[in-house]
């Protein structure tokens, strides 16, 4: 179904963006002190 298949391409897209923004929040870690980290 093109519904299905609508959803499947949104959850793909979603998970790209989780991990691309993952990986931006340990590359941010790494170069940050941990004394900054407010979060």
């Amino acid at each position: 179904e093109a519904a299905v298949e609508a959803l499947r391409e949104i959850n793909a897209q979603l998970r790209i963006a989780m991990l691309c923004s993952g990986a931006a929040d340990l590359a941010a870690l790494r170069t940050t002190p941990l004394q900054r980290s407010g979060a």
